[in-house]
């Protein structure tokens, strides 16, 4: 990460062997990047260091990351906590309460392209952004039209058409 230049420099990524991290290099050679460090991302992340960005000198072990994005999740409303009642060795009872997170870190990648289309960013730049091979996949897959902007959709289309109508003289209920 390069605080300076803002900018977070992608060129390796972990996968689990368990609970272990292990290093390989991305999917794709569009996979390593340079990403943008986005004014909102900068506030909340570590202090500049070496190493990476989350654990420092080596990377979490899958446990802990897991227990820091449910902390996460908690902080940011979007964790749900389940109490079970159990006896103990002495016979009594007690509530445990284990918190489960609602959302996934994927699921904010898809957010995150939805909320750059949402924005009008090309999709060109998204892909490169999002670290995609194919435009398709940032397309296809990673791009989710939000209700509020199928309802604009519909708004302008009807207008066009409320105003075509009136234009080309065809038969009209009601022109605005």
């Amino acid at each position: 990460m390069d605080r300076a230049e803002r900018v977070i420099h992608v060129r390796r990524a972990v996968y689990f062997a368990g609970n272990s991290p292990q290093i390989k290099e991305p999917k794709t050679e569009a996979g390593r990047r340079d990403v943008i460090l986005l004014d909102a991302l900068a506030d909340v992340l570590p202090p500049a260091g070496k190493g990476y960005i989350f654990g420092g000198e080596k990377p979490l072990t899958k446990s802990s990351l897991r227990k820091r994005w449910v902390m996460w999740a908690r902080q940011a409303g979007l964790a749900t906590a389940h109490e079970t009642t159990k006896k103990g060795r002495n016979g009594r009872e007690y509530t445990s309460t284990t918190w489960e997170a609602e959302v996934t870190p994927h699921q904010l990648r898809h957010a995150f392209a939805t909320m750059l289309f949402d924005a009008g960013i090309d999709v060109k730049d998204a892909q490169e952004i999002l670290g995609h091979a194919s435009i398709q996949v940032t397309r296809d897959v990673y791009t989710h039209i939000r209700q509020a902007r199928k309802d604009e959709t519909a708004k302008r289309i009807n207008s066009y058409l409320a105003g075509q109508a009136c234009q080309d003289n065809v038969i009209v209920l009601k022109c605005k």
